[in-house]
């Protein structure tokens, strides 16, 4: 079910979007509302479950991981769920998608060097459902976020 959001609650999501630490105070003052509006739009967001969470927003840079690089991978029929369930996992994987054209999955991840991509990549190449992957080298991140934003 898809959830009904007014402006209020989109304002409050832009505002946890780019300032994800903020209070309730703070935002309410920024909104022109209540601390209680807010802490209540909040609340009724993570219950509809269009918020899940907070996090916080890593510079994966600033720690190493200098290589980001798009996986597509081509796997036998019926396995599929499988060997992405496995990668999901792995420390370097940041996201898996089933996807559609030539490729039935994709995998962004980051690494430190190239030498854990080589071991990474070879790992995934001698899983038995693998049939052949593509890697993409990321050479420059324009835009990096799991949610459009602004939203409206």
């Amino acid at each position: 079910m898809l959830a009904e959001l007014d402006r209020l609650d989109l304002k409050i999501l832009n505002i946890l979007l780019a300032k994800g630490n903020i209070g309730y105070k703070e935002m309410a003052k920024e909104l022109g509302t209540t601390m209680g509006t807010v802490h209540n739009r909040i609340k009724a967001l993570r219950a509809e479950k269009v918020l899940n969470g907070f996090k916080p927003v890593i510079d994966s840079k600033q720690l190493g991981f200098e290589i980001s690089v798009i996986i597509s991978i081509t796997i036998k029929g019926g396995h599929l769920e499988d060997v992405e369930k496995k990668y999901a996992r792995h420390k370097n994987v940041c996201c898996v998608y089933d996807t559609t054209g030539g490729f039935d999955s994709m995998i962004i991840a980051k690494f430190r060097k190239t030498s854990e991509l080589n071991a990474f990549v070879k790992r995934l190449m001698a899983e038995d459902f693998v049939e052949r992957t593509n890697t993409n080298l990321v050479l420059n991140i324009v835009k990096e976020s799991s949610t459009p934003f602004p939203l409206d």
